[in-house]
């Protein structure tokens, strides 16, 4: 069966329109025409037909040999096979479509991109006995790679210890940075001694910065400093409380981070209160000198109480003030501010944006890696709190997958 390649889906697979109708299809690029095969699949007791690439006919010029020989099993770069310029084409796309539903003629989407390789500071690693590795893609199954294309050097490294850990049983590790150095953090069902004397020499020879282990859901068992440092986009380290929430490209953080901070100033407001903050990505770039007029406010809510310890260790270290709030960011704002910036995770924001309706912020600085909820919230705001959308910039966060960052910024007519 013969198919041409017309676009590419949300979650990465390729659209590709055939006799038979339109299908999804792994590792291929708009503009490519293939020869498929179709097999039949059983998933949740039901049977379904599934086109695979058996050969290309004409490949796409968009269309590259891919860096990384896993790429076809691991699920984690659905799109290595586009070219970058390609890639960010789509991404520009894709959030233009979001900004013109929800206000046509709004501004142009701008596109900020870094290192497209070695660039994660992040990664997740599962484990099932002797077996570890990412997910395949669509699948629970272990894909066992020992280098990654996408990884930065220092967890790069961290992914090469973990391969050598005598790990038991299931569970998995997440693996993170601190300076130049990989941390862990590894929640497990059950382990043995073998693996605490591997983490403390790991630790004692430099392999690693720290690791944290939970087994079963107990207390952490902590060797060295488990928790990330990484530099701010004020060129500071900042930490952060474990690995918790933090954007896995560093380099292109800071840049988003600096964007932030500069929409901050730009819209002159004294009054300012951040939800979801994290650790102080943006916070340390907002909040006022503790000399500066009292006339200028910074409040934080943020809801993970390691967070909020490092977020006001970070403002500390800077000498900013500005007020920690350890709490729920759905229940926030509780009055009018100026300016509200927020940056939940993937299900949105849905509880705060209607508050922000309710208390009249008179600019919006909304971060998202989602965009199907940031199109929901957004358009909350717009319909029913008479805000418009002023700029609108995509950062690909997540260079050879579909992932974006998105930054919003909206004023109240």
């Amino acid at each position: 069966m013969r198919g041409h390649v017309v676009g590419l889906g949300r979650r990465g697979d390729a659209v590709v329109e055939t006799e038979h109708g339109k299908m999804f299809v792994a590792s291929a690029v708009p503009g490519d025409v293939l020869e498929l095969e179709v097999v039949r699949t059983r998933k949740r007791g039901k049977t379904r037909s599934v086109a695979r690439v058996k050969r290309v006919l004409d490949p796409s010029e968009h269309r590259r040999d891919a860096v990384c020989p896993h790429v076809h099993q691991c699920g984690g770069c659905p799109w290595m096979v586009v070219d970058d310029a390609q890639q960010q084409r789509e991404k520009v796309r894709r959030l233009t479509e979001v900004v013109q539903r929800l206000q046509p003629g709004a501004p142009d989407v701008e596109i900020f991109a870094d290192a497209p390789l070695a660039y994660r500071t992040r990664a997740r690693i599962a484990f099932d006995g002797s077996k570890r590795g990412f997910r395949s893609r669509a699948s629970k199954k272990l894909v066992s790679i020992p280098e990654c294309a996408v990884l930065s050097p220092a967890a790069q490294a961290g992914l090469t210890f973990v391969h050598g850990l005598p790990l038991v049983g299931r569970g998995e590790v997440r693996i993170g940075v601190r300076d130049d150095q990989p941390v862990l953090e590894i929640q497990a069902e059950s382990q043995a001694a073998p693996l605490y004397a591997a983490l403390s020499a790991g630790v004692r020879d430099g392999a690693i910065a720290g690791a944290s282990l939970v087994v079963d859901g107990g207390a952490p068992a902590v060797e060295g400093q488990p928790r990330e440092r990484r530099l701010g986009g004020d060129g500071r380290s900042l930490e952060f409380g474990g690995i918790g929430f933090a954007q896995a490209h560093e380099t292109l953080n800071r840049v988003l981070a600096r964007e932030v901070a500069r929409v901050v100033e730009e819209c002159n407001a004294s009054d300012r209160l951040e939800l979801f903050a994290g650790s102080g990505n943006f916070g340390v770039l907002i909040a006022p000198q503790k000399t500066a007029s009292p006339s200028v406010k910074y409040a934080a809510v943020e809801q993970d109480r390691d967070a909020c310890d490092a977020l006001r260790s970070n403002l500390a270290a800077r000498s900013l003030r500005g007020k920690v709030v350890c709490g729920r960011a759905e229940d926030w704002p509780k009055r009018p501010h100026e300016l509200v910036l927020l940056d939940p995770p993937r299900v949105g924001a849905e509880q705060s944006v209607r508050r922000l309706v309710t208390h009249r912020a008179k600019h919006v600085v909304y971060v998202s890696c989602e965009p199907t909820t940031l199109e929901r919230d957004v358009r909350v705001l717009i319909e029913d709190g008479n805000y418009r959308i002023v700029r609108a910039a995509a950062f690909d966060m997540f260079p050879q997958t579909p992932h974006l960052e998105t930054l919003l910024v909206l004023e109240r007519t």
